[in-house]
């Protein structure tokens, strides 16, 4: 199988990884921790191998596309943040995930990571809605995947879900880096502000709600993985 790089890996990963891509494709032959993901036509495998000099593992995402194999997302990740957890690619890929990926919201669903589910979107008068969000307040830099497919089921609008995160390549960085808790600090100040400026009363109803999930998900984002963040009718804020 011919293995290629994607013009995102290219972009985003090339110059943040010093791994020549004859390693990373060295890595892919050799590598004996391998996950499938399958959806209809789609098949995503999910490498983890530890780099030589000890300091590091390589997450890789690769798209398999006939005899080809595509290459598009490569994380190095500390040590210590693998070693304590089973070698699993996928595993290893939901956990980095959940430490470094910015907030989707699905229907009333409120996630980083999002796998095989199937949601029920709601359907409130006067409330039009796309239908992923991704909640990126300090417009960060960002990569990652959605795949999925929405359909209408026994009169319910349901969105199929495969696969679907975002990794805040601003975040990762500064944590590869060393950098992590002056990151998690602006970010504080940021939010602060942003309270602070929130306009009072029915008029500034929406962005204090958006603000309030950004706010649980920075101060609770080790703890919670999924839940819910009710829709509004328009009705009820006036």
């Amino acid at each position: 199988m011919t293995i290629i790089f994607s013009k995102s890996y290219r972009e985003k990963f090339q110059d943040v990884l010093h791994i020549s891509t004859n390693n990373i494709e060295k890595i892919i032959s050799d590598s004996h921790k391998i996950d499938t993901l399958r959806n209809e036509d789609l098949i995503i495998n999910i490498y983890l191998s530890r780099l030589i000099n000890n300091k590091f593992y390589v997450l890789i995402l690769a798209e398999e596309q006939g005899q080809k194999l595509l290459v598009y997302e490569v994380f190095k990740i500390l040590k210590d943040f693998v070693d304590e957890e089973p070698l699993e690619p996928y595993i290893i890929l939901q956990k980095f995930v959940w430490k470094f990926g910015l907030t989707i919201k699905a229907g009333e669903q409120v996630s980083k990571f999002i796998y095989k589910e199937q949601i029920e979107l709601p359907n409130i008068p006067g409330v039009s809605q796309d239908v992923l969000i991704l909640m990126n307040p300090q417009n960060h830099s960002f990569i990652g995947e959605s795949h999925f497919k929405r359909i209408i089921e026994n009169g319910k609008d349901i969105l199929k879900i495969f696969l679907a995160y975002c990794v805040d390549m601003d975040r990762y960085k500064a944590w590869i880096k060393g950098n992590l808790q002056e990151n998690i600090a602006q970010t504080a100040t940021i939010l602060e502000k942003k309270l602070q400026e929130c306009q009072h009363g029915s008029e500034g109803w929406k962005q204090y709600e958006d603000l309030c999930i950004e706010i649980v998900e920075y101060l609770f984002r080790n703890t919670f993985r999924n839940y819910k963040a009710s829709i509004q009718p328009k009705h009820l804020m006036d």
